[in-house]
């Protein structure tokens, strides 16, 4: 009976030890994740934490501890911070803002050598417009893409951009254009020029640029025309060749000898002979088989139709919902205060717009030397 109640105790006093045991480990247990969890996190634990996940391979976690650092009020150079973001964001417009903001502040310093290789080859080849087509050639630049981005609009209108009287500015190697529109400032990056090949003939090749690129009254006021007398002439080879081209570019294009261009459906040509190193294409051009157009200029063509540029709608281009625009040709139309236009559809519409028409938009056609 003794034995009984002797084993009866040992196991009481067994259980009450265990159960110390466990109650000592909770308390411990708490007072560790307390203290965790009431630490106050520095700028450096950010970091350090950071650069502990990016080793394991965690991009996501680094990334949001380093953007928890760059957010902390602190004294700290944040420039290598910058870097760090930009080499982890999965966001194209955070990366490029990043980018600008760590050249911006890494400048001539020593320390950033490497980096500032890095990041400069992502600027220079950051998302240039995509024509679509491998075979186009690039020559020259142009207004094109409309920035979207409210992080990158406001980097632009900060004081680290300086924009000239044009409307240009260049950050780190990126040229940008701004424009008024409404009261509203638009910017849109300066992309390289895609051309499509027509021909290549003699040594020399005949291209047309893949996008409308812009938008332009062919005249300035309601007045008989025609194109070796146009505003739209005088205007490509002035402020369209000097936007588009450098000196060493502009040496590129051959000049073109423009016929008195004929309305084939009226049966009559306007104006003189010209020579132009810029031009547009004549009605008769947009039937040529050579460069592999519908011969039947009032029927839709898919090889006539052409997107405008972003810019070019916002200069008020004529498009449909596809962004396949109305462009200009050389030609007059029914009427000698009139042009011959390319529908949305590729359909020539050879009765032509009034030259004041301030929706249609610019697409011009050049001839370089292979």
């Amino acid at each position: 009976m003794e034995t009984k109640k002797s084993k009866k105790k040992t196991i009481q006093f067994v259980l009450i030890g265990i159960m110390v045991v466990l109650i000592a480990a909770a308390f411990i247990m708490l007072a560790v994740l307390g203290g965790e969890k009431g630490k106050v996190w520095t700028y450096e634990d950010y970091i350090s934490e950071g650069d502990k996940s990016l080793e394991s391979g965690d991009k996501l976690k680094a990334y949001d501890n380093y953007k928890t650092a760059f957010g902390m009020e602190t004294e700290n150079d944040k420039t290598a911070l910058m870097y760090k973001i930009f080499s982890v964001t999965e966001s194209e417009d955070e990366k490029l803002l990043m980018a600008y903001k760590f050249l911006d502040n890494a400048k001539d310093d020593e320390i950033y050598k490497d980096d500032k290789v890095t990041v400069l080859e992502y600027v220079s080849e950051y998302n240039d417009i995509n024509p679509g087509n491998p075979e186009c050639i690039y020559l020259g630049s142009y207004p094109q893409r409309a920035v979207t981005s409210e992080e990158i609009i406001g980097y632009l209108k900060s004081d680290s951009v300086k924009f000239d009287e044009a409307g240009f500015a260049e950050v780190h190697g990126k040229k940008y254009a701004k424009i008024e529109i409404m009261n509203e400032e638009k910017f849109f990056t300066v992309d390289k020029i895609a051309w499509d090949v027509l021909s290549v003939e003699d040594g020399k090749k005949v291209l047309v640029s893949t996008y409308v690129l812009d938008c332009e009254v062919f005249m300035e006021e309601m007045v008989e025309s025609s194109w070796d007398i146009s505003h739209m002439r005088e205007w490509l080879s002035t402020e369209f060749s000097k936007t588009a081209f450098t000196d060493d570019e502009f040496k590129m294009l051959e000049l073109m000898h423009v016929k008195n261009p004929f309305n084939q459906c009226y049966g009559y040509a306007d104006g003189e002979d010209v020579d132009d190193y810029i031009t547009l294409f004549a009605c008769d051009e947009l039937i040529n088989e050579k460069y592999g157009f519908n011969i039947k200029d009032n029927l839709p063509d898919e090889k006539r139709v052409a997107k405008c540029s972003d810019y070019a709608s916002e200069k008020g281009v004529f498009h449909d919902d596809d962004m396949n625009a109305k462009w200009w040709t050389i030609a007059n139309g029914s009427m000698s205060t009139s042009y011959v236009c390319v529908n949305t559809n590729g359909v020539v519409a050879v009765g032509g717009e009034l030259c004041t028409n301030k929706n249609i938009g610019v697409r011009p056609v050049i001839t370089i030397r292979e």
